[in-house]
């Protein structure tokens, strides 16, 4: 929930009063800093496949591939593990990123 300009401003108030301190910039970023909107982009996914492939050294399909060995199977691994921890919506993330959906004859 966001707070309103006069509660801010009464909050900033408070924090100099309790700490003895004129209302600075730097006070007002740690009185505020729960309230003030972050503006970092989100993680997507592939955000998460394109730096796995640079750090190991993988080309952009590799992930995707039917390979099993250690050298894609650990990378895939750690991009889902990444995948799971850093991106938003449970829609987002359980949408097939790295590998596509197993098939079987019919």
């Amino acid at each position: 929930m966001r707070a309103s300009w006069p509660a801010r401003s009464k909050r900033l108030q408070a924090t100099s009063l309790a700490h003895s301190r004129p209302i600075t910039l730097a006070l007002a970023e740690d009185a505020l800093a729960d309230l003030i909107h972050r503006t970092d982009r989100a993680v997507r996914l592939p955000d998460i496949g394109k730096a796995i492939c640079e750090v190991f050294g993988l080309d952009g399909d590799s992930l995707q591939s039917n390979r099993k060995g250690k050298g894609v199977s650990h990378p895939r691994m750690l991009a889902m593990w990444l995948a799971r921890k850093h991106t938003r919506s449970a829609p987002e993330r359980d949408r097939p990123l790295l590998r596509p959906p197993q098939r079987t004859a019919p």
